[in-house]
């Protein structure tokens, strides 16, 4: 006679969030498609309101059409969207990725590191190779100047 087998627990597939921090306290449905948003701290110098205001960042206020929180909900019509002392800010979507892809200053963004990774992985010489030409020269000198050292023993 065949045992019978236990009912296997079956889990939902997990949602993967580039930012869950962010994500998962503002209502789907409320969420403007063409935005990204993210929760920034007024006091923080690196990221903080005042700089993502510079980078194109708005400030969400509380609107009748706008993002609701999740849990949370204490600011008035108006008013900006508040959780944890941290302002919701949204940005509109072709000009998150563009900061994404090519740094929000320029120079910094994937595109730039990517480049990177395919100067190193290219060049298989040795770490001299995949460096600036004077930090290059500066181990190269260095170098030198050890086996100079050697050969006076």
């Amino acid at each position: 006679m065949a045992t019978p087998q236990k009912p296997r627990r079956k889990d939902p597939t997990p949602k993967r969030s580039s930012n869950a921090f962010d994500q998962t306290r503002i209502h789907e449905e409320s969420k403007d498609p063409n935005r990204v948003y993210v929760f920034a701290s007024p006091r923080s110098v690196n990221m903080g309101v005042s700089m993502r205001e510079a980078l194109g960042w708005k400030v969400e206020t509380r609107r009748e059409d706008g993002p609701r929180l999740v849990i949370g909900q204490t600011s008035k019509e108006g008013e900006p969207i508040l959780f944890m002392d941290c302002v919701l800010m949204s940005i509109d979507r072709p000009t998150w990725e563009d900061h994404e892809r090519n740094g929000a200053m320029g120079g910094t963004g994937q595109a730039y590191f990517d480049e990177k990774d395919k100067i190193i992985r290219k060049r298989r010489t040795g770490i001299a190779d995949s460096m600036p030409r004077s930090s290059a020269a500066a181990i190269q000198n260095k170098t030198d100047q050890v086996a100079d050292l050697a050969s006076w023993e």
